[in-house]
């Protein structure tokens, strides 16, 4: 929920780099997502106008 109103850290991305669905990259600030449809579920409704 924090990365909904824009407080997210990269520490609120454990679990899913635990998974496998993201790697985090601080080097670049890059947050790419390991299938595109899980990026599209992610970025969708955090960029959808009301």
């Amino acid at each position: 929920m924090a990365a909904a109103v824009g407080r997210a850290s990269v520490d609120d991305f454990v679990p899913a780099e635990r998974n496998h669905l993201v790697t985090v990259s601080a080097d670049d600030r890059r947050l790419p997502f390991r299938h595109p449809l899980t990026g599209s579920a992610v970025v969708e409704p955090t960029t959808a106008s009301a």
